[in-house]
Parts: C-alpha cells; sequence; structure tokens
C-alpha cells in the first residue's frame, strides 16, 4: 500500500523488504557473506577463502525516495568505495591476468525505495574506470507485473552473482599462480 510506505524510513526499506530478498537469494552461495550495516545505510557482500577475505564483492545504498541528492551523492560514494575495493584487490592479487583485470565488474547496487539499479564498475584499461548501468528492476508490488518482477529481480541479482563469482575465481587462479612460482 503506497500510503503505508510513505510513512516508511530509509530503515524500514532495508529491513521489511530488501535485507530479506539478498538474503535469501543469496543464502546457499558459499564463500559469501552479506553485511547490512544500519548506521549508514549501506549493503556489502564479502567474498572470502578459507582464511581471509578475498574481495569486497559488492557495495550499495538504500535510500527512501529518489531524491537528487540521494541519487548522485549515494552513487558516488558507492562508486569510489568500489573503486578503493577494485584497487585493493588488484594490489592483494599479483599474478592476476590483463584478461581477469578487464573482465573483472565490480556490482554496486542503488535502492531507491522500491527501485534498484544494479551498476558495475570495470577497469578496462590501466587506470580508465568505467562504470555502467547494467540492470533496474522494482520489487513485486502489484498483482499484475507480479511474473515479470520477480524475473527482473531475479536476474538482477543473478548478474550480482555472476559478478562476484568471476572475482572469487580470478583470486583463486592468482593463488595457484603464487604457489606455482615459488
Amino acid at each position: 500500500n503506497k500510503s503505508v510506505r510513505s510513512n516508511y524510513s530509509e530503515e524500514d526499506y532495508k529491513v521489511k523488504f530488501w535485507t530479506h530478498i539478498i538474503e535469501t537469494f543469496f543464502a546457499h552461495r558459499q564463500n559469501m557473506v552479506r553485511k547490512f550495516d544500519t548506521v549508514y545505510i549501506y549493503l556489502r557482500i564479502v567474498v572470502f577463502n578459507d582464511k581471509e577475505v578475498v574481495v569486497d564483492g559488492m557495495t550499495g545504498e538504500v535510500a527512501k525516495t529518489a531524491t537528487k541528492h540521494k541519487l548522485y551523492d549515494a552513487k558516488l560514494k558507492s562508486i569510489l568505495a568500489s573503486k578503493w575495493h577494485i584497487n585493493n584487490f588488484l594490489e592483494t592479487a599479483p599474478c592476476i591476468t590483463t584478461e581477469d583485470i578487464k573482465k573483472a565488474k565490480l556490482p554496486i547496487i542503488q535502492i531507491m525505495g522500491m527501485d534498484v539499479h544494479v551498476y558495475v564498475l570495470r577497469l578496462p584499461c590501466h587506470r580508465i574506470y568505467v562504470v555502467n548501468n547494467v540492470f533496474s528492476f522494482s520489487f513485486p508490488c502489484n498483482m499484475k507485473p507480479l511474473r515479470e518482477d520477480i524475473e527482473k529481480l531475479i536476474n538482477g541479482l543473478s548478474l550480482v552473482e555472476e559478478s562476484i563469482k568471476y572475482l572469487s575465481k580470478a583470486n583463486k587462479r592468482n593463488s595457484l599462480k603464487k604457489i606455482g612460482r615459488y
């Protein structure tokens, strides 16, 4: 009901809608931890191996509505955090191939009420960072487009999952190369 949702806070959107969906979608994925910060209203998915964190695989922001400030400032904050995460990943993966670097995509999720935008940050060339808007979807609210909205939601989260899996595999290949060098 739109009138009830108009009284929701950013925290309400995160707790009542998106946390459950994201937790449920990623629940069976091995080596991934979902983190939802309740103070700064952000989302993270961390990929780890048996011993340590490999990479912060996704960043995201939750907002009640799409205001100019929320849209651009929150997006910029997520992009800068993702840039730091991808640089950190590359520093800890000295044997990573150029091909893996070019194919790696760090997902960014921006949630504005019931709408979600999935972006990816990629590094196609040395020191050139590109952000692409790859998918948008909404939380299913009406019976009429329910099937279509659920399919879009699953497709959007699947894009995030595939990007994170690629980072994990690239890290594993890098680790094997390090072992082979010594």
